[in-house]
């Protein structure tokens, strides 16, 4: 019985770490499909500002443009452009409609395999 329990207890515990490996990298390293939902969602969680609502993008033509939302009821609009083989964009400034904060002029990031965040 003993010997058992320890057998049961080491793969919970090599599971629960290879699922903590897994999910830190595949919300860090590995890069997942690019869709409408996920290209915003990494808009939303890259911007240094907005994270009171997703930014409103719109994907009819490239480069794709994309509304991030700040406190004031304001934003800043972007032309995320995606990298050539590769779920990475880049954002660039086109206008600033904000009355709060001083948008970056560009910004960048990738669609991650796994959008989660703690907060």
């Amino acid at each position: 019985m003993g010997r058992t329990l320890l057998v049961v207890v080491a793969c919970v515990v090599a599971g629960a770490y290879w699922f903590g490996v897994y999910a830190i990298a595949a919300r860090f390293v590995l890069h997942g499909p690019v869709t409408h939902e996920s290209v915003t969602r990494s808009v939303y969680d890259e911007a240094p500002f907005g994270w009171l609502s997703l930014p409103e993008c719109e994907f009819d033509r490239e480069p794709w443009s994309c509304l991030v939302h700040d406190d004031s009821g304001g934003g800043a609009v972007y032309d995320v452009v995606r990298r050539p083989d590769s779920s990475c964009w880049d954002a660039t400034l086109t206008a600033n409609v904000s009355s709060e904060v001083e948008p970056p002029k560009t910004f960048s990031g990738c669609v991650p395999l796994w959008q989660w965040a703690i907060f």
